[in-house]
């Protein structure tokens, strides 16, 4: 969720949720070090015990970019109709 075009097309679902009187959430998550490709990145460079990749450590500042993102992604879902994040 990063743009207004995600809105757009997020609006169909929770659009035919609310037709129902239905209740719909929005999950976002960060695989971080159990996304399962080498070019990972995590806060710290411990690998998961599931998965083959070491990630990258993150830096300070990619992981306040990284909060931003999510809070980011958060109002756009707010905007798309989802009822929680």
């Amino acid at each position: 969720f990063n743009s207004y075009y995600d809105v757009v097309k997020h609006r169909a679902y929770t659009d035919a949720a609310h037709k129902h009187d239905a209740k719909i959430c929005l999950q976002l998550l960060h695989a971080g070090r159990y996304a399962y490709h080498p070019f990972n990145v995590a806060p710290s460079a411990i690998k998961a015990p599931i998965n083959p990749y070491k990630p990258k450590n993150m830096s300070v500042g990619m992981i306040k970019s990284t909060i931003k993102d999510f809070a980011r992604s958060a109002k756009l879902a707010e905007q798309a109709g989802y009822d929680g994040v």
